[in-house]
């Protein structure tokens, strides 16, 4: 049988089954090597590093207790000398526990740990003669005897223990040489195999993916010159696998297609036929569609505006009456009782300054300051009925406006000098040096500053900053003026309500300074509007006509 006829799965798998054969057998070879260099670095661990380290401990220990043996015969009193006594015993003990690992683990002539031990034994009578001549008080022979036979015991103990370092160290490079050509083998024949494994699997691979990837090709160059609309062509594959079936059927479906598509193009083109006629018709009624829904749409958008205007207009011309209506109420409620109250406060007034001639006379000095409190009060009082007074009579009997050329930069400033605020509110005018001319009242502008100032003092506690700006805008076609202030400010729900007559959040109140204010710009052709925040501040801003502008209107 040719290999070429072997199903697709059963060649992957013999070219699998290889691969994995070869990296079985370079692992068993690897697991064997690794548990030598396992084995030889154990041994290392085991034997001299122990050893070396127990070795080395015990000359540490060793050197302490000859610093100790020091300590012993310079100690000046008995807690010194207890104490570097009981430093040696615990040294002791620590090198008899270390010469027992060394004994148990010491892979050479054990002679020399014998001699080793046998020395550091036979160091305790000199340490304890040394000791005794310090507590006898023989301090001087005990140094001599520490320095001297005690110190050269000391060196003959460190050449023994030298010699049990240097047999551990070498014993250790002895495993290591061996651990390190286990680690030579190990990559040596892992490299030998990996190469063995990797030529393997890259022939093994090609010949798999050539008998794999020709057929697919054939037959991909096949069915995209099917999907081109060429049905003769075939393929000429003829292997029993998988590739051989699944040509073969290509060959059907094209024979298949192709008997079918000649077919298929005769009901098409009568069925094209049909459906350009009907194109035709639903073309024309979807034209005449558009057409009506154009008409309606249009219809409707004018309907839509004619709407809003009337809305428009029924929102201002509500607006309007309403405000009549306040008016006329005010009017009625001024009218009866402007002469009412004028004549009296007249009278009242003329009483205060009767009172106050006496009071400079000293004709009232016995309660002078108490008589001037209450005269001071009087004459505030009535100067506050009086501009309610005024604010009801300019409400309900507009006064024509009297026009004259006027620079508004001058209006601006005499307002503020007019005002009468409280101490502690500073005024900044921020105005362009060049002069303001257009036409509009004086007297009447004068009184609307005024009265935003007086607003805006009203709203500041105790100390703040009021600011009144103007500039051109658009061209010189508008003067914008702004006023703000650092004050409560008015709350949102309010805002919409602050130019209706009779409204205030004020205690003493009247509801009428704004409405005027907005009266007046109105009548002047221009613009009032008013934002804040609580604890913020208030912005008024008033866009009035240039001089400009008024000429071009005329």
């Amino acid at each position: 049988m040719k290999i070429r006829n072997l199903k697709i799965g059963v060649r992957l798998g013999l070219g699998f089954g290889l691969v994995v054969l070869m990296t079985a057998i370079d692992g068993f070879i690897d697991i064997n090597e690794i548990e030598n260099v396992l084995d030889n670095t154990g041994k290392m661990y085991r034997h001299p590093l122990v050893v070396s380290n127990a070795v080395r401990d015990i000359r540490a220990n060793i050197m302490a207790m000859h610093r100790s043996m020091k300590d012993v015969a310079l100690a000046m009193n008995n807690e010194q000398l207890d104490l570097a006594e009981a430093k040696i015993d615990e040294n002791e003990k620590e090198v008899y526990n270390l010469f027992k690992v060394v004994f148990e683990r010491f892979l050479g002539d054990k002679s020399d740990v014998e001699i080793a031990y046998d020395s550091f034994s036979d160091w305790k009578p000199i340490r304890d003669e040394v000791i005794q001549l310090v507590h006898n008080g023989e301090k001087d022979k005990a140094s001599e005897i520490t320095k001297g036979k005690g110190a050269k015991h000391v060196s003959y103990m460190n050449e023994k223990i030298q010699t049990m370092i240097d047999f551990a160290n070498n014993k250790a490079d002895s495993f290591y040489a061996a651990a390190n050509k286990s680690k030579q083998r190990v990559i040596a024949t892992h490299l030998l195999i990996l190469t063995i494994i990797v030529s393997m699997s890259t022939f093994i691979a090609f010949f798999i993916t050539r008998g794999i990837t020709n057929p697919i090709g054939e037959m991909t160059e096949v069915s995209r010159k099917i999907e081109k609309g060429d049905y003769s062509v075939r393929n000429t594959i003829n292997t029993t696998d998988e590739t051989g079936f699944l040509a073969r059927t290509i060959n059907n479906m094209a024979a298949s297609i192709q008997s079918h598509h000649a077919h298929l193009e005769e009901v098409v083109e009568k069925r094209t036929t049909e459906l350009k006629k009907s194109n035709e018709q639903l073309r024309q009624e979807i034209t005449e569609r558009k057409l009506a829904e154009e008409q309606i749409k249009n219809q409707n958008i004018l309907l839509e505006q004619a709407v809003q205007e009337k809305q428009d207009e029924m929102e201002v011309l509500m607006e309007r009456l309403i405000r009549q209506e306040r008016l006329a109420a005010i009017g009625q409620i001024s009218g009866s009782i402007t002469h009412e109250l004028r004549n009296p406060l007249g009278a009242i007034k003329q009483s205060i300054f009767f009172l106050n001639r006496l009071h400079k006379n000293d004709k009232l000095a016995s309660s002078s300051s108490k008589v001037q409190e209450h005269l001071e009060l009087l004459s505030a009082e009535i100067d506050t009925s009086d501009r309610v007074i005024s604010d009801l009579l300019q409400m309900t009997k507009v006064e024509p406006l009297k026009k004259e050329q006027t620079n508004l930069r001058n209006t601006i400033s005499e307002a503020v000098e007019r005002s009468h605020v409280k101490d502690g509110i500073q005024i900044t005018i921020d105005l362009n040096p060049e002069p303001f001319m257009t036409w509009f009242d004086p007297l009447q502008m004068r009184q609307v500053i005024i009265n935003l100032l007086t607003n805006s003092a009203q709203a500041i506690s105790e100390k703040g900053l009021v600011t009144i700006s103007a500039k051109m805008l658009n061209n010189n076609k508008k003067y914008h003026i702004e006023m703000q202030d650092n004050g409560y400010g008015i709350a949102s729900k309010d805002l919409h309500k602050i130019f209706e007559p009779l409204f205030t959040t004020k205690a003493k109140g009247t509801g009428l300074g704004l409405s005027i204010c907005k009266q007046i710009i109105e009548n002047h052709g221009g613009k009032i509007s008013i934002s804040s925040q609580v604890k913020k501040g208030t912005t008024v801003k008033i866009e009035l006509p240039t001089e400009q502008s008024i000429q071009k209107s005329n």
